[in-house]
């Protein structure tokens, strides 16, 4: 039985969305509508939430139109196949299009269930061929498959006609470019014989290439002087996604070869590329990044000085307490840890790769944190992210840190309003806000109206009807849901816990947990444990 092709529907008239719906029973023919859209900015953001395999979208729409988003898919996602709707019979008008890699096109007028059926099958047959293609380069040895990427590197014509013969390769849409370097390569295998020294090579690239299974996307090869190329190729359609999966797995390369072949690596990597030929540019261009680095800083420096700077990592401890506020809603929390992370890397005079490092495992906390709530097909941070080059050019770590407060704050921010719509007024939606995120100060009916402007009798009167209880049950919950999961977290005493949700005396606390949950807290922390 074939596999269920999903198709995204892209046109502003809801009649044409309609007609498309009728005009074939989709599910009996093996596809399925996974969305609809009414212009191209729609359909990106759909193409990101639903990863459609098809989508048959209309020319002449407001804002976006149909040859501009087919321009962005050729570029962004070509591995998606294109069918166009136009009211025009005119091919110079869909020349464009299929410039731009569209599987056919369909006359509105003359459209039915045999000729959309058929394009719909055309379609299929090229996703068919191309997953064939790919699972015949799985066989391929990935000796050939390194030397055909070394070659591409070194010799760019040549290199290029051959690696375009590989299925694999022919579609590829998103790509990116490392380079790693072994710290002071030349010194290090100084007396090592060709032997020894190929021996070390081999082991660094089974090294790698098991990482790189993890992700199933990367090929590691070769070069020359300690140097190596990865290339990765992925199906995946966020770039921001794609990126965040590389330096991850980076530094899991990098953290790899010291703990098993005590060998230091730095390594640069290319943004997101779509085109084949733009490898051996990205490489050189990385490369160049790469020389600009200093490669002494632990331990081979050729006049042997000791290095004041050190390699720091992020404590297990911090990664829990951080991991643990960002869920409860706790930014002054959430702060304090940053602040004590960024104060011990002082102390300990941390280098530039173990900000770096450091840097990208607290935007990777975030990230999982964010991916948990359910809401990670939106953004949650509306900034721009630091790269690796502007992390170098902090000269303080304190202006790091306030970039750092201010993504963990718009997360706290973004994760507050979770489960806040609904049908509730905008004054309910507020004060719910405001409560989620002040539960642990000295709140009170009153203060919460004055902060959304209006009366304390009108929110009490708000509340009763649309959270059907009152405004200081409501505050108790919220206290008592927050309480249960530092409990579970494991990180604090009973004793501790109950001033961090907001509560002024701990017998008070424990008359409301115990009401609440119908356990004391100490019964429901013995409750966790034997589950755990």
């Amino acid at each position: 039985m074939n596999p269920v092709n999903k198709v995204l529907l892209v046109d502003d008239e809801v009649l044409v969305r309609n007609d498309l719906h009728t005009l074939i029973d989709w599910e009996e023919h093996g596809y399925l509508i996974c969305g609809e859209a009414t212009n191209g900015t729609e359909a990106i953001q759909m193409i990101e939430q639903y990863a459609p395999h098809i989508v048959i979208m209309d020319m002449n729409m407001p804002g976006m139109d149909g040859v501009s988003l087919c321009k962005y898919m050729q570029e962004q996602h070509a591995g998606i196949k294109k069918i166009i709707l136009s009211s025009y019979d005119k091919f110079d008008y869909v020349r464009e299009t299929m410039k731009n890699g569209a599987v056919d096109y369909l006359l509105k007028h003359e459209m039915d269930g045999a000729a959309l059926l058929r394009i719909l099958s055309k379609a299929r047959n090229e996703l068919t061929d191309e997953a064939e293609q790919v699972r015949r380069w799985e066989v391929i040895s990935p000796s050939v498959t390194q030397n055909m990427i070394r070659d591409l590197i070194l010799d760019h014509k040549n290199g290029m006609d051959q690696i375009k013969s590989v299925p694999n390769f022919q579609h590829s849409n998103n790509i990116v470019v490392a380079a790693l370097q072994i710290d002071n390569f030349i010194i290090f295998t100084a007396q090592y014989s060709d032997t020894e020294k190929n021996k070390l090579i081999r082991s660094i690239m089974e090294l790698c290439q098991r990482i790189l299974k993890e992700l199933e996307v990367g090929i590691v090869s070769y070069i020359d002087q300690g140097r190596f190329v990865i290339v990765y190729f992925f199906e995946e359609y966020s770039h921001n996604n794609i990126q965040q999966q590389v330096v991850d797995n980076l530094y899991k390369v990098r953290k790899s070869m010291s703990l098993y072949l005590n060998i230091d690596v730095f390594f640069e990597h290319s943004n997101v590329m779509n085109n084949l030929s733009n490898i051996p540019e990205s490489y050189e261009s990385i490369c160049n990044l790469l020389k600009k680095r200093s490669f002494s800083n632990h331990g081979h420096a050729v006049n042997n000085e000791l290095k004041q700077e050190q390699m720091v990592t992020l404590s297990l401890d911090h990664e829990r307490k951080l991991m643990t506020a960002a869920k409860l809603l706790d930014k002054s929390g959430a702060h304090s840890i940053l602040e004590d992370v960024f104060s011990h890397c002082w102390e300990r005079k941390a280098n530039d790769d173990s900000i770096q490092l450091i840097v990208n495992e607290l935007i990777h906390i975030a990230n999982k944190v964010w991916m948990k709530s359910g809401l990670h097909t939106e953004k949650y941070y509306e900034g721009d992210y630091l790269s690796r080059e502007q992390i170098k050019q902090h000269k303080k770590l304190d202006e790091i840190l306030h970039w750092l407060k201010d993504l963990y704050s718009q997360l706290i921010q973004k994760l507050s309003a979770i489960d806040v719509g609904g049908t509730y007024s905008k004054h309910v939606v507020s004060a719910v806000m405001y409560i989620k995120l002040h539960y642990k100060d000295n709140i009170s009916l009153e203060l919460v109206a004055d902060h959304i402007g209006i009366s304390s009798s009108y929110l009490s009167r708000l509340f009763k009807e649309e959270m059907n209880c009152g405004f200081t049950e409501y505050l108790n919950r919220v206290r008592i849901k927050t309480a249960q999961l530092y409990i579970e977290s494991g990180e604090y005493q009973i004793k501790e816990i109950y001033e961090k949700v907001g509560f002024s005396s701990y017998n008070y606390f424990f008359k409301v947990f115990k009401d609440t949950t119908g356990a004391t807290p100490h019964r429901y922390g013995k409750t966790i444990d034997s589950k755990s």
